[in-house]
């Protein structure tokens, strides 16, 4: 019987130091105790390894102190952004060594890349710095012809990763050329992704034929934009994610991320020369320059806008018309409402039989052609695949037939629901009912997490109703609620049908309104309880409940009810979304973990206008934490007691 942490099997120990190694233990402390317990937490230890630095000069240091240990071991490496964002020509050419500084709007002139000074100033590899009296513009997306500077350092350090799968590149800038060429010069390509990515005309170019969007290690790119998004914009990004797909033949996910960084774009040529450019390369790719251009094989599409034609004559190409075979897609999310020419290119397309996750969104609800198209899609999807994520975003109420059009074309099959956006708190429609509940009850019997947007009602029987039902799902785990708290405040015009406004005073509605927004744990713990009192039944208990306060800005928009910033930031601080979950213990069947986001101010610290309200209704609350006025709103007379 082994004694000894020296005694045991290799494998015994790195199977023991893989949950050591979770903690990140230093290789000095872990070297104390043993040289085998090194060498067996190196395994996990360095699987994945993160670079990053403000500086390009830290980064040269992590290069250079790689540790050796590591480069047997080493699976993925992550790079981070270290350049400061500046204002430069994206058209500039790599290789001009000098290029001239562009003046920068809230300071002096600054050259377009850092520069790197002589050994003086680094401590190392002094001779292959000049003197400290000249220096080199280092362009972090293509390194010049000099091999001893940052990138070239890096590429090295690559090429001697055996184990290398994954390189994620979180730069900013463009993929340098020779990082390019350590990944191809491996036997097994490691997959490339491109996290946060500035398209250029540029990227990847060191010779002809070595352009980064023909990689074959280019698996996932996400492109970061500016925000706002103009249709022009849209157009030229749109067309080079689309040519992108064409060209690369293992790229499998891509996706646009806005940015705010406002371009000027009369004269900016940074989007009309990159389409040029992969324009003329689809063309050599037509013409066999670079042999038989490949398959679509994405599997993942994550975008604003979904073109598939524009109207107006100013923008040229049907974007995604040419996209005939979407086989291999298995994700396609889409956060721009939809226009009409797009639900009909996607409801018309029979090859989507691959797709499992689909979210859309839409601003058409009185349309009856945008419904129907929206049911013909549907429909189509139930024919010719098996849907078991599903996200749709109406910017109004569900619209009647659509939510059982759903039902019948996904069945059996789905598994993830979610009928509102949960990073939106500003949308102005009604919640579900309990019969839609119902309905979705009795057609997706398999369930597993469902999001929606409920009337927030005092605890009434109705809305205690919907939190019953929702626990005669057989197979359901996950919820989460957002809950409108001004649905039992307003009420319908009589002069207006389509206005809501205010039933009673404004204070009154004020006061109803925070008993209606108090997320505290009585009531977190309450719904809970509801939910799986049902459950009971299906042998089975809830294990995650996430409940959201939305409907905050009808506070000062609807109604003519005037802006009060102490007002709303109380209802901000006892609504901000908190969470029950389960212990998946079975030793601990009933005990429950509550937490709940943490106040969007520096150390909780409240307002004289947030201080003065409170105490003007809790008496001495002034005193209290924020989450602590919970008791006091917990005293009021309006709350419901469950």
């Amino acid at each position: 019987m082994p004694r000894t942490l020296d005694s045991l099997p290799m494998e015994l120990l790195t199977t023991i130091c893989d949950h050591v190694a979770d903690h990140r233990p230093s290789l000095v402390s872990v070297s104390l105790v043993s040289h085998k317990m090194r060498t067996a937490v190196a395994h996990k230890l360095f699987s994945i390894v993160h670079m990053r630095g403000p500086t390009e000069a830290d980064f040269v240091r992590q290069v250079l102190h790689f540790p050796k240990i590591a480069k047997d071991n080493v699976r993925q490496v992550v790079v981070y952004n270290f350049t400061p964002q500046q204002q430069w020509n994206k058209s500039v050419p790599w290789g001009q060594h000098h290029a001239q500084p562009v003046p920068d709007k809230t300071g002096p002139d600054l050259t377009p890349r850092h520069s790197f000074f002589g050994a003086e100033r680094l401590g190392m590899f002094a001779p292959e710095f000049p003197s400290r009296s000249t220096h080199f513009l280092l362009w972090p997306g293509s390194i010049p012809e000099n091999t001893a500077v940052t990138y070239q350092l890096f590429a090295n350090v690559l090429k001697e990763l055996s184990k290398l799968s994954d390189l994620r590149w979180k730069n900013w800038d463009e993929l340098p050329g020779c990082v390019l060429h350590a990944l191809h010069a491996k036997s097994r390509k490691p997959k490339l992704h491109m996290d946060i990515f500035h398209f250029s005309t540029l990227d990847g170019l060191v010779g002809p034929g070595n352009l980064l969007a023909i990689s074959p290690c280019l698996h996932s790119m996400v492109i970061r934009h500016p925000d706002p998004f103009s249709v022009s914009r849209a157009t030229a990004l749109t067309e080079i994610m689309r040519r992108f797909a064409r060209l690369a033949p293992n790229l499998k996910n891509i996706a646009l991320q806005a940015i705010d960084e406002p371009w000027d774009e009369p004269n900016n040529p940074y989007y009309p020369q990159a389409l040029m450019r992969w324009r003329q390369e689809e063309q050599h790719c037509k013409t066999n320059r670079h042999g038989k251009p490949p398959m679509l094989s994405l599997e993942s599409i994550n975008i604003q806008w979904f073109l598939v034609g524009l109207d107006s004559g100013t923008h040229d190409g049907a974007v995604w018309v040419g996209m005939n075979d979407f086989s291999a897609l298995r994700a396609l999310s889409i956060d721009h409402p939809l226009s009409l020419a797009s639900l009909q290119f996607l409801a018309r397309n029979k090859t989507l039989t691959s797709l499992e996750s689909l979210s859309l969104e839409w601003n058409y609800a009185l349309d009856p052609l945008v419904m129907e198209e929206l049911k013909h899609l549907f429909q189509n999807l139930g024919q010719i695949a098996s849907i078991k994520k599903l996200a749709v975003h109406p910017r109004s109420d569900l619209p009647k037939g659509l939510l059982q059009a759903i039902i019948e074309s996904t069945g059996k099959s789905l598994r993830v629901l979610c009928l509102h956006r949960w990073d939106c708190c500003s949308l102005w429609f009604n919640g579900v009912s309990d019969d839609e509940i119902y309905l979705l009850r009795k057609g997706l019997p398999n369930l597993e997490e469902l999001t929606i947007r409920i009337n927030r009602k005092f605890g009434f029987p109705e809305e205690v109703a919907i939190y019953e039902e929702l626990g005669k799902f057989p197979k359901l785990k996950h919820v989460s609620l957002a809950l409108d708290v001004f649905a039992g405040a307003l009420c319908l015009s009589k002069e207006h049908k389509k206005d809501y406004v205010f039933a009673a005073l404004q204070e009154t509605v004020f006061l109803s309104t925070v008993a209606n927004a108090c997320l505290d744990k009585y009531l977190a713990h309450s719904i809970y309880e509801f939910i799986n009192r049902a459950k009971l039944k299906t042998g089975n208990r809830l294990e995650t409940l996430k409940l959201k306060v939305v409907g905050l800005s009808t506070f000062s928009s609807r109604g003519g009810f005037p802006r009060d910033g102490a007002k709303m930031r109380t209802l901000e601080i006892i609504g901000r979304e908190c969470q029950i979950s389960a212990d998946l213990n079975v030793d601990n069947p009933h005990k429950l973990h509550f937490s709940r986001s943490v106040v969007q101010k520096a150390r909780g610290v409240v307002d004289g206008h947030t201080k003065a309200l409170l105490r003007s209704q809790w008496p001495r609350s002034e005193r209290e934490e924020p989450y602590d006025w919970e008791q006091y709103i917990r005293g009021m007379p309006h709350i419901a007691r469950y």
